[in-house]
């Protein structure tokens, strides 16, 4: 049984004055999910090897133990059990397509894809029901498909109970079961500690799947003999006859007999970095959830190095609200992302403009795909209008409707009257004054609502479609488990739009409400380019003895979001190939 402070930080050494030996077999760099993953495909290939964990920050689980801890990984277990086919071929494909929008063609060898990032994609796909069934047997990370939408029975108007969570885009022909792909872990078993759930548990009182995620791996690794060192960046590498043999942490240097993983998270918090890779029509206008550490510091080294860089400009992308992130961008004092990041664009009498005051995506489409429309030049900014019927049945966090009235612009009883307090918002920030409103907002607006609540009360939006596919459906529910279904003003709320045909649709009615949203991320996912082991490589040659996995790497993933687990999936998956293979050299 473990200790609080040993679940909090691992199987901790005294820092590197501590440490009696400060060779090992292997080094990990970063102690989040796909840090933990590697440690335990490490340990999986050979259980008398010695591992040891290097995490920046003073706890484990890095932007991990922020998610919801969520994997993404095709023909899983329960998957199979439940006769659901996802065929080897089309998976590809089904990857494929989003990774590589550009070069995909599925009639081309290799559906059109370079060798290296079709090797990628067939690894995940080979792996990754493995490592589930692995983590599963041992008990590593008990798990189960992600079913229904969290609802309480008496609220399930939608009949989605017992269903697998959909895919991201369950409509493209290569996806041939369209969900089961998410998985999600089970709670953490109280058992395995020494003192109370809540205090053991990484950022307590987070009741999130990634608080779980990191628990359960954390768990893993130090009964398998993981040692941790938190509070400790490493630098540098150091080389010896061409190949890596350990980390510099300023010039303290800790050697590695077979090899370093990289897992230590983007460059989302490195202002410098960001800006430089995302310029022009693709800067952002907000931020992201990543803890503070994600600074890049494997792409400095690959750059002292000479390593090769991939997908720079690429990261998982989210909407914020925008005046919530500006109050605590990094989340030093509070788990603020939780309250500036729209997942989900709860609500139905709602719409989003941009300053033109006409619409532009489906708001119920995933966040990263939805995101990627503030990339239009009058899209920077985009408008949130809703009504107090949204407002007062949907509001809740993880959401662009939530309980926090500093967001709020209204309420206004006419168009006029909310373009004039929109106008006064955008006013109070130099950015959005700089951005303003077109002259013709407001007329455009009458138009856009009167042509909304048209698509409402027929229940088509011929314009993006709202409501057509099953994630539209699933995200409309889910945002519902964030606030208590069965308690007050919620109760049954999605039922509540009963009296019009697509339940994610209702008509306007003033009083009007406005929230303003900007484009953010999760954290960026370019960094060094990767083989189908893991391997960083150099001129298309892997680095003998050094690996990557998770977002301080370029995404297998590439510019597609499979789906619910898309981030963590592969950052696991791949984590744990990379140390499997690690332990296998001499």
């Amino acid at each position: 049984m473990l200790s609080r402070r040993q679940l909090l930080v691992g199987a901790a050494v005294a820092g590197v004055s501590g440490l009696v030996d400060r060779t090992c077999d292997v080094i990990v760099v970063g102690g989040g999910a796909a840090g933990l993953s590697a440690a335990l495909g490490v340990k999986r290939a050979d259980p008398r090897a010695s591992v040891l964990v290097l995490e920046a920050q003073p706890l484990n689980g890095g932007t991990s133990i922020r998610s919801g801890g969520w994997l993404w990984i095709p023909n899983n277990a329960d998957m199979r059990a439940a006769g659901l086919a996802d065929p080897r071929d089309m998976a590809l494909r089904y990857m494929a397509r989003l990774a590589h929008p550009a070069s995909y063609d599925p009639d081309a060898p290799l559906l059109g894809l370079s060798p290296r990032h079709h090797a990628q994609l067939s690894a995940y796909y080979d792996n990754g029901s493995d490592v589930l069934d692995w983590f599963r047997s041992t008990g590593a990370l008990p798990w189960d498909a992600v079913r229904g939408a969290g609802l309480p029975l008496t609220s399930d108007p939608l009949g989605l109970h017992g269903e697998f969570a959909p895919d991201y885009h369950p409509e493209l022909v290569e996806n041939v079961p369209r969900r089961g792909r998410s998985v999600v872990p089970k709670r953490f078993d109280p058992t395995h500690l020494t003192e109370d759930l809540q205090l053991g548990l990484p950022h307590s009182g987070s009741g999130l799947g990634g608080a779980y995620l990191v628990a359960w791996l954390t768990h893993a690794c130090v009964t398998r003999g993981v040692r941790f060192l938190t509070n400790h960046r490493v630098t540098d590498l150091v080389f010896s006859r061409g190949r890596v043999t350990g980390v510099s942490l300023n010039g303290t240097e800790l050697s590695a007999r077979r090899g370093v993983i990289f897992t230590s998270g983007g460059f989302s918090k490195n202002a410098a970095r960001v800006a430089a890779n995302f310029a022009g029509s693709r800067s952002l206008t907000g931020g992201g959830c990543a803890v503070t550490s994600a600074q890049g510091d494997l792409v400095h080294i690959a750059e002292r190095h000479g390593f090769q860089l991939e997908s720079m400009d690429r990261a998982w992308f989210i909407q914020n609200l925008y005046e919530q992130y500006k109050i605590d961008p990094d989340s030093r004092v509070a788990p603020n992302y939780l309250f500036f990041q729209n997942y989900w664009s709860n609500g139905d009498s709602m719409f989003m403009v941009n300053r033109r005051g006409v619409r532009v995506v489906n708001e119920k489409t995933n966040y990263h795909d939805r995101t990627q429309v503030h990339f239009a030049p009058d899209n920077r900014f985009l408008v949130s209008v809703f009504d107090s019927h949204t407002l007062a049945r949907f509001a809740g966090i993880g959401g662009h409707v939530t309980p926090l009235v500093n967001t709020f612009i209204g309420p206004a009883s006419t168009v006029e009257s909310l373009t004039s307090k929109i106008l006064a918002r955008f006013a109070t920030d130099p950015a959005t004054a700089a951005f303003g409103l077109a002259p013709s907002f407001a007329a455009s607006l009458a138009a856009t609502l009167s042509r909304f609540n048209g698509f409402a009360v027929s229940g088509r939006d011929v314009d993006f479609h709202r409501g057509e596919q099953p994630i539209d459906l699933w995200w409309h529910a889910f945002c519902l488990t964030f606030q208590g279904v069965d308690a007050g003003p919620v109760r049954n709320c999605v039922s509540a739009n009963s009296d019009y045909p697509n339940p994610t649709m209702r008509p306007l009615r003033p009083p009007y409400y406005a929230v303003i949203l900007s484009s953010g991320l999760q954290d960026t996912n370019g960094g060094p380019a990767i083989d189908a082991s893991g391997r960083i490589l150099a001129d298309d040659r892997p680095v003998p003895g050094l690996y990557g996995a998770g977002n301080c790497v370029a995404s297998p993933a590439g510019h597609g979001y499979w789906g619910a687990g898309g981030t963590l999936g592969p950052a696991v998956v791949f984590g744990h190939v990379a140390g499997r293979h690690c332990a296998s050299r001499s």
